[in-house]
C-alpha cells in the first residue's frame, strides 16, 4: 500500500484492543516548528492488519497511514507541518498542545 496523507477526515475504524506489551508503542510526540518556537503535539500510532495510522488528537484532521511504524512517524510529522502551514495561511489559530499520553497495566481477568 503507498503511503497517504489524508487531511480533513478524523474517522477513525475500531480495533481490537492492544496488548500491555503493545500499548508503550501506541504514543509518540510529534514537533512542530512555528516561528522559531518548537511546539511538541502528542500522536497516536494504530496497527491496523495490514499498515499503521496515526493522529494528532490536538489537531482533529491531521492524520497519516504508511506500510511501516517508522513510515508513519515521518508522514504524520510532515501531514502536522503542512496543515498548521495551511490553518496559518488561512488566519486560522494553531491549536495549543494539550493533549497527553500514559501506559497503564490493568488486569483482563474479572475479580
Amino acid at each position: 500500500m503507498p503511503n497517504a496523507l489524508l487531511f480533513g477526515d478524523n474517522r477513525r475504524q475500531a480495533k481490537p484492543a492492544a496488548s500491555a506489551t503493545d500499548l508503550s508503542q501506541h504514543h509518540e510526540v510529534g514537533r512542530a516548528q512555528i516561528a522559531g518556537v518548537i511546539m511538541q503535539y502528542t500522536i497516536v500510532i494504530e496497527r491496523a492488519s495490514e499498515n499503521y495510522a496515526a493522529y494528532v488528537p490536538d489537531v482533529p484532521g491531521c492524520v497519516a497511514a504508511a506500510d511501516t511504524r517508522e513510515e508513519v512517524v515521518r508522514e504524520i510529522r510532515q501531514a502536522l507541518q503542512s496543515h498548521l502551514q495551511c490553518l496559518r495561511e488561512y488566519g486560522e489559530p494553531v491549536p495549543e498542545p494539550s493533549s497527553t499520553a500514559d501506559v497503564i497495566e490493568v488486569d483482563p481477568t474479572p475479580a
